[in-house]
């Protein structure tokens, strides 16, 4: 369907298989035209991204409400989320992005600094479920196919 789901560790194996992805370049020894490009980004991607931003920004103004001191801690946790978020986006399971975006607004706008940082390792380790989950077994990301749908 012309989805794209990117690859930890390098997008060229994604856009053009090695001969471990696709065995057949050495049977009939022709040349394999590259995987297309994924399509540029909707104006839904942006919307997401934009939503997921302001999210973090009331999250980390609720939070300094709570603690009464300004605390850079968040700062450091603040591109886990988004790196995760993007990469949910990216694999274009709304339906989920959205449960995780609700769910991650919740545990930061809601909850004490002690919960902040459990509802910080919650999320790390949900992204980083969906992201294998999907795009290495459903999608199936690495295999001869050069995955995707």
């Amino acid at each position: 369907m012309g989805f794209f789901c990117p690859d930890f560790h390098c997008y060229g194996d994604l856009y053009f298989p090695s001969s471990s992805h696709n065995p057949s370049i050495h049977r009939h020894h022709h040349h394999v035209s590259p995987v297309l490009p994924p399509p540029p980004p909707t104006p839904l991607f942006f919307s997401f991204v934009t939503e997921g931003a302001l999210s973090l920004l009331l999250s980390y103004r609720h939070f300094l409400d709570r603690s009464k001191k300004q605390f850079p801690l968040f700062f450091f946790f603040a591109p886990f989320f988004l790196y995760f978020y993007f990469r949910i986006i990216h694999c274009t399971f709304i339906g989920l992005s959205l449960l995780c975006f609700f769910v991650h607004r919740f545990l930061l706008c809601q909850i004490h600094f002690v919960g902040y940082i459990g509802g910080f390792f919650f999320l790390f380790f949900l992204y980083f479920f969906l992201y294998f989950t999907f795009c290495f077994y459903w999608l199936g990301i690495g295999e001869e196919s050069g995955g995707g749908w």
